[in-house]
């Protein structure tokens, strides 16, 4: 599932690689050109007699465990980037975990930018490449971005007007039109069971995250059974436990309409080509030399999408299966 989906470090392989010994952590608090700061994790290896790119994650799922002396467990990805020497940086994203501001689901692009508060996720990828090369030592210069699902949609939602020392990007299976392809509405048909985990997932920021996430409890592992007595749509929000905007927002949107349209991030640069990872969706069209990162959708592709007859399906579901 989308909000489930791996977007930091949570496994730790045999043999991982240790962090601590290599690496020393810093964090901090970047300012984004609006004044609200981005809480930052960053690893730079102890070996100074080199350089090395950035390697970046930006996530809302929280970027823990938080402290200087608080060294996560590598996770597969994270230990082959480790032993592969690169600055390590993961970042809370605006309004999520220790980040201020206020976070926006699936963030829509301005295309303008005429004041310093028209912000969203280019800008704000753009600002924290900017303060790193700034304030890191020991860089060559250049940077990588990548993240999977979630993720994966701030991978290729920052590289939109991207910065110049940004040279590769890898958003693998990216959140793309979550009304049309994704778990939200598939393409016009209400995924209950995906919503309401999703939204259960992601309460409203109250706070620093716990130490420990507590699972939300379904009080059975029977999703039909869960869905049959929680009764209409009205009940969910006294289930989770008040507002959800998360879940209030979607349920408020039936429609393909310009909140959904605004969040399509590769409707909003279609004349910016790029494939993902995630099936051949996205195609990487970039080069060396900083040149602008470019995110599309394929008209044909499009169009036959929309066309498509809308399905919907009822059935079992164990809660908290992918």
């Amino acid at each position: 599932m989308l909000l489930n989906a791996c977007a930091g470090d949570d496994q730790t392989p045999p043999g991982a690689y240790d962090s601590r010994e290599h690496y020393t952590k810093y964090e901090y608090r970047i300012p984004m050109r609006d004044g609200v700061r981005l809480f930052t994790s960053v690893l730079v290896p102890k070996d100074a007699s080199t350089t090395y790119p950035f390697m970046i994650i930006r996530s809302p799922f929280g970027v823990g465990p938080y402290g200087s002396d608080e060294y996560s467990t590598a996770a597969v990805h994270t230990d082959a980037f480790l032993r592969a020497g690169y600055i390590w940086v993961r970042q809370d994203v605006r309004g999520r975990a220790l980040s201020e501001g206020a976070f926006t689901h699936v963030t829509p692009h301005r295309p303008e930018k005429r004041v310093l508060s028209d912000v969203d996720e280019s800008t704000d990828t753009y600002d924290t490449v900017e303060w790193l090369l700034q304030h890191v030592p020991n860089h060559n210069g250049r940077a990588g971005l990548w993240g999977i699902s979630y993720a994966g949609f701030f991978t290729a939602a920052g590289i939109i007007d991207t910065h110049p020392a940004i040279k590769a990007a890898s958003p693998q299976a990216p959140v793309a039109d979550l009304f049309l392809d994704d778990d939200w509405y598939h393409g016009g048909a209400f995924m209950l069971a995906a919503n309401f985990e999703g939204s259960a997932g992601f309460p409203p920021k109250a706070g620093p995250p716990p130490k420990v996430t507590v699972p939300f409890d379904y009080g059975t592992s029977d999703g039909y059974e869960f869905f049959l007595k929680l009764g209409p749509l009205g009940n969910v929000t006294a289930r989770l436990g008040g507002p959800n905007p998360m879940w209030d927002e979607t349920v408020a949107h039936p429609t393909y309409d310009e909140y959904w349209q605004s969040r399509a991030i590769l409707a909003a640069s279609e004349e910016h080509p790029l494939r993902g990872a995630d099936g051949g969706r996205l195609v990487r069209r970039r080069g060396l030399d900083g040149t602008a990162a470019r995110v599309s959708r394929d008209r044909g592709e499009q169009s036959r999408h929309q066309q498509r007859p809308r399905h919907g399906t009822l059935g079992a579901r164990r809660l908290g299966a992918p």
